[in-house]
Order: C-alpha cells, then sequence, then structure tokens
C-alpha cells in the first residue's frame, strides 16, 4: 500500500487539485451560462457575478495560492496529508458536473 503523504504522492495530489480546479472552472463557467445550476460558494458566487474574468482569476489564485502553500509547506507532514482532502473534494466536484452533465446533455443534444 502507498503512504499518501509521500512527497511523490503529495506532487500528484497538488497537480490533480490544479487540474480538477480547471475542470471546475470550466464546468461552473458553463452550467452557470447556460442556466442550469448557480455557484455554490458565496465568494465564488460573487466572483462570477463580477464577470466571468474576476472569476477565472479568483478561482486559478485562490487555489494556486493554496496549492502553493501546500508546496512550500511540503516536508510537514499536516500539509502533506492536508492535500489528500483537498484533491478528494475537488474530485467530487469533478464528478459533480460530469453528473450534471450526463443529466442535462442527453436532453440539449436531441
Amino acid at each position: 500500500m502507498t503512504d499518501l503523504t509521500t512527497i511523490a504522492s503529495f506532487e500528484k495530489a497538488l497537480k490533480a487539485i490544479l487540474v480538477l480546479n480547471v475542470f471546475d472552472l470550466v464546468g461552473t463557467q458553463w452550467w452557470v451560462i447556460t442556466g442550469v445550476t448557480t455557484e455554490a460558494n458565496p465568494l465564488m458566487a460573487q466572483a462570477l457575478g463580477a464577470g466571468p474574468g474576476v472569476f477565472l482569476f479568483a478561482k486559478l489564485a485562490l487555489v494556486g495560492l493554496a496549492v502553493g502553500l501546500l508546496w512550500r509547506n511540503r516536508e510537514t507532514r499536516m500539509a502533506r496529508v492536508a492535500a489528500v482532502p483537498m484533491a478528494l473534494v475537488y474530485a467530487f466536484i469533478g464528478g459533480s458536473h460530469l453528473g450534471i452533465a450526463s443529466q442535462v446533455l442527453p436532453y440539449t443534444l436531441s
């Protein structure tokens, strides 16, 4: 069994967070623009209300700062452990976007 707190696993988790954040950004923009859903995070909802560019900047900057902070503290076990739930949350959010797509797209493509 792989120790999820090794530096190699930690790097993979941080990369996954960054990729899944972009997937979340695109999915959220798409579903909000098409009127399917709203942004659940109040801070990000405000950014989205200010415009897509503000949302894009805020989303990439905030998650990038969080990942950078974790990376800066990579030698501490706490930082390595913290990356795991963060990656899992983004994986769940990514799955939610796919779930929405599976419910919405069949009706929009027919």
